[in-house]
């Protein structure tokens, strides 16, 4: 078994010799099934599937439409489903923010902003509405800033939100990040695509 880390996550390889590859699936079956029961949810893809054609295959076949409003990851959340085959049915478009007059603009209450922060669940969560709202999609995704540690924000120098919207319903996760570097940003991405996998499979 073969473990590698990526920016999309862990991949794990297994490898088995046999004289076909039937037999070869077999021989690996019980060690996948293993490894299933062991991480479970965690799981977002198999072969030759990305976290982004998984979001793209689960839009189409729901069909939802999706609307994204980010900042730390300055439209790389987008750009990246914009390479999959096919985005132009469930993509509306990304919105790319950088101060809090153009969260107001957007729909994001300023009471909110001046409360929370521009890094917080709650601005997460009314920017992923206000996504949705401002594109017209049927479900919104958003991505705070980097908070910048100070005692407004109440958050972890470094932690981004990312924040969803579907149906009546919205949620956000945390996530560290302690550069700006793209990498890094790359991994915003992947966090944010891998938990709307998780959400709209559910």
């Amino acid at each position: 078994l073969g473990i590698y880390s990526k920016v999309d996550g862990i991949h794990l390889r297994a490898i088995a010799t046999a004289r076909t590859d039937v037999e070869a699936r077999e021989l690996i079956g019980p060690m996948e099934a293993e490894i299933r029961g062991a991480v479970g949810n965690s799981i977002w893809g198999e072969d030759e599937e990305t976290p982004e054609s998984q979001v793209a295959t689960l839009m189409k076949k729901r069909g939802r439409s999706l609307g994204i409003m980010e900042s730390f990851t300055g439209g790389l959340l987008a750009s990246n489903l914009a390479e999959v085959p096919g985005h132009r049915e469930f993509l509306k478009g990304s919105i790319v923010t950088g101060s809090r007059d153009v969260l107001e603009r957007m729909g994001v209450p300023r009471e909110l902003i001046d409360r929370f922060g521009e890094a917080s669940p709650e601005i997460a969560e009314a920017t992923a509405l206000a996504a949705r709202e401002q594109l017209g999609a049927d479900v919104g995704v958003s991505v705070t800033g980097l908070s910048t540690g100070s005692e407004e924000s109440g958050a972890p120098l470094g932690t981004c939100y990312t924040g969803f919207a579907l149906g009546n319903d919205t949620s956000s996760v945390a996530g560290h990040y302690p550069t700006r570097r793209l990498r890094l940003r790359g991994r915003a991405a992947t966090h944010a695509l891998v938990e709307l996998i998780r959400l709209l499979s559910g």
